[in-house]
């Protein structure tokens, strides 16, 4: 069978043609007021953070308008049109082979040169604003409708830490952009019956600098309590924790005392680390001591879970966040927040358990189980 769902047409954008090249900005500072079709829900939620007074990194977001420029001005809209109206959409071989073809297309192509200069400009200044001359950044999607309730692409599309120079930029860039017809992102939007010609933003992000990193949620995402926080976490960089390699520490805090009712201290055999030599963040077994060391102190836990209540009464609904602890952080300073997106897929709450007096004072009384 072929390719039906595959009517690429033309991206549709938003934006006007070419000609009118300032009907949409290319490059957005995180900070700006933005629309989520422009700078895509990560971006979006992005500016929100920075507006509710969240600590969050330096970094703009290379627009929607940015992509659509790129294709139009490469005739990449439809070359991919015509390579994906090619491809027999019950053969995964082929899917992967499209996909492999497209992508290809996607990094040999060369970005138009008043968008690469506006690209790299808005990196100087970032160098700039922080006093470097190389700085690392993160270079994550930021798809429109990337997160929505009915259809998250997340981990679908790619993330790359620790990217630094004007060359590296740009392709990670395009990097990014071509992960919107990887292998798992076609497939799954078959499986949800979606169109394939989705804008994509990308955000560029000042990287932290990772003592310990992870993810949390305003709710127990097991039993979808909403009367917990749940925290994961790991040592270095969070990709570690978000992609699912390794058994993070996990802890459980009551969200109205923020007292800590639970922490489970995992072996965490594996962590993320910058690699001088790639020049990425890359992941490695973890060191002997750093395996069974508990990665957050009562401290951390709890301005992590401050900040992450803070988040879902701001925004009006259960979200992820992922966090980081910088190096040199002291209590009472908060963390550095890099991402939020709402919980789209979480459970109905599990009945209250019987009451059991002993249980109660077990858990309230005698402190924190570790």
């Amino acid at each position: 069978m072929k390719l039906s769902r595959f009517d690429f047409g033309r991206i549709s954008m938003h934006v006007k043609a070419r000609s009118n090249r300032q009907a949409k900005p290319f490059v957005a500072d995180i900070r700006q007021p933005s629309e989520e079709s422009d700078v895509g829900g990560k971006g979006r939620r992005l500016y929100e953070l920075t507006a509710m007074g969240a600590s969050v990194p330096n970094g703009f977001t290379v627009t929607a308008a940015a992509f659509s420029d790129f294709l139009q001005a490469t005739q990449l809209h439809d070359a991919i049109g015509d390579r994906l109206a090619r491809v027999d959409v019950s053969d995964e071989a082929a899917i992967r082979a499209g996909s492999a073809d497209i992508v290809a297309m996607i990094a040999d192509a060369s970005l138009p040169g008043h968008l690469a200069q506006l690209i790299c400009d808005a990196y100087d200044a970032l160098c700039f604003q922080s006093g470097t001359l190389r700085l690392k950044v993160a270079v994550r999607s930021s798809a429109i409708g990337e997160d929505a309730k009915d259809a998250s692409f997340a981990g679908q599309f790619e993330t790359y830490l620790g990217v630094a120079g004007h060359e590296a930029l740009l392709n990670h860039v395009k990097k990014v952009w071509a992960s919107l017809f990887n292998e798992r992102a076609i497939l799954y939007r078959l499986k949800k019956g979606l169109r394939h010609d989705a804008p994509m933003a990308v955000v560029v992000l000042e990287l932290a600098d990772a003592r310990s990193a992870g993810v949390a949620f305003s709710v127990d995402p097991l039993t979808g309590k909403r009367d917990r926080i749940t925290i994961e976490g790991n040592w270095g960089f969070g990709e570690s924790v978000v992609q699912g390699v390794v058994t993070p520490d996990r802890a459980a805090v009551d969200k109205a005392d923020l007292r800590i009712l639970d922490y489970v201290t995992a072996d965490k055999t594996i962590v993320s680390v910058f690699d001088p030599q790639t020049r990425l963040v890359v992941e490695e077994p973890a060191p002997a001591r750093f395996r069974k060391a508990r990665v957050l102190g009562d401290h951390e836990v709890d301005t992590i879970a401050r900040a992450v209540r803070d988040v879902e009464k701001q925004m009006g609904e259960p979200v992820d966040v992922e966090w980081v602890i910088p190096r040199h952080w002291r209590p009472g300073e908060p963390p550095v927040l890099v991402q939020v997106r709402p919980v789209t897929t979480l459970e109905a709450e599990a009945p209250a358990p019987a009451w059991n007096n002993l249980d109660y004072a077990t858990k309230y009384g005698f402190g924190v189980a570790r």
